[in-house]
């Protein structure tokens, strides 16, 4: 009798944990956008979820084209084969193209440039995986 009432109890506790990991993962992805400025004067946005952050770190309008500065920062998982691409958008519109600048190191750290067309504002959406995108909401 003892026995089943300590399994069972350790059963809820590990069913209470998993609970509150996803809880906390869920406060992660809808935390607001941490700002700091930049020596541009453009004040570099950021978002946390799942254990990654991604950080739009300058953005550039010239030549009728929008170009944001991006790093990607995690140690949850290898991002090196991941094309954000084709699952990010600024305002309705796919990015012209994506390239990263320097190596990824170990696969977990990586800056990139995110080019559009025009001159955008609005929502940013920035895709790793089809379950964790970051918006963005870029003036």
């Amino acid at each position: 009798m003892k026995k089943t009432l300590l399994i069972i109890a350790v059963a809820g506790l590990i069913f209470l944990a998993g609970c509150a990991k996803k809880a906390e993962s869920i406060v992660a992805a809808s935390a607001p956008q941490t700002n700091q400025q930049t020596s541009s004067g453009f004040e570099s946005l950021s978002l946390y979820a799942d254990g990654v952050e991604v950080t739009v770190e300058n953005i550039k309008r010239e030549n009728n084209q929008t170009i944001l500065e991006i790093a990607i920062n995690n140690h949850s998982f290898d991002i090196s084969g991941l094309e954000p691409k084709d699952l990010s958008s600024f305002a309705g519109k796919k990015p012209m193209a994506y390239t990263t600048e320097g190596a990824y190191s170990g696969g977990h750290h990586a800056n990139g440039i995110m080019i559009f067309e025009g001159d955008l504002r609005g929502e940013f959406v920035f895709g790793l995986k089809k379950d964790l995108n970051f918006k963005f909401d870029i003036e």
